[in-house]
């Protein structure tokens, strides 16, 4: 089982990193925007 939990992580991994890369700087992003507008 767990074998095989590992197989499917090392397939998906990459899908997955680019995906939360990409989720991550666009929220990124929106908090820098809400902030600095807050601040202003």
């Amino acid at each position: 089982m767990k074998v095989m939990r590992t197989k499917i992580q090392l397939i998906y991994y990459p899908f997955f990193y680019t995906f939360n890369t990409k989720l991550y700087k666009t929220v990124a992003i929106e908090l820098v925007t809400a902030t600095g507008s807050s601040f202003q």
